[in-house]
């Protein structure tokens, strides 16, 4: 297949339900004491975390499974993803998710950045058909965002906030929106 991974799960989120917290014990405490130095795996149920890890992506893994669970969040999901083919840990790292709930059904995108020493960054957009024209789109579907104006004329802007915006752009009949998110 060349670069990239295919992943098909269903209800990412649902997988990290059943994760609890373990206690620690005195000689616990003693042995992270000894390893202070080494970083502890983040650990995760939802697939995407796993593949990810296994292609040496480390830094991200915890904004990884907030995205991915988040856009995968009720609904049946797979995933393609785009690794970076050197040094995973220090380089973007993307992608592209077919995602299917309840009659709908979405493509969505998210690219995950390490920034600073510990951080990550990410981008996600949404992209989903709505068979209604964009103005009863806006109302049905993003009532709670404000209308802002178009990009140019056509592709109408829905304000949610400084790191979020839904663009609508019609489509025949009906609209596709495209729900954009930095995520820091």
């Amino acid at each position: 297949m060349g670069l990239g991974a295919v992943i098909v799960a269903s209800a990412l989120a649902a997988e990290k339900k059943s994760e609890t917290k373990s206690k620690k014990t005195a000689s616990d405490s003693k042995a992270v004491q000894l390893k202070n130095t080494e970083a502890v795996p983040y650990t995760s149920n939802n697939p995407v975390v796993k593949t990810a890890a296994q292609m040496g992506v480390n830094t991200c893994l915890k904004r990884i499974d907030q995205i991915t669970s988040f856009l995968a969040k009720n609904a049946d999901a797979g995933t393609f993803l785009f690794p970076a083919t050197s040094n995973p840990d220090k380089s973007l790292f993307s992608t592209s998710m077919e995602v299917l709930a309840s009659n709908t059904l979405a493509y969505a995108s998210a690219s995950f950045a390490p920034v600073g020493t510990d951080g990550c960054g990410a981008l996600y957009e949404a992209v989903t058909y709505w068979p209604t024209n964009c103005q009863q789109t806006a109302a049905q579907g993003f009532a709670q965002l404000k209308a802002v104006g178009a990009i140019k004329r056509n592709i109408f802007i829905l304000d949610g906030g400084p790191n979020m915006r839904v663009f609508l752009m019609p489509a025949g009949t009906g609209c596709v929106a495209i729900k954009k998110e930095v995520v820091f």
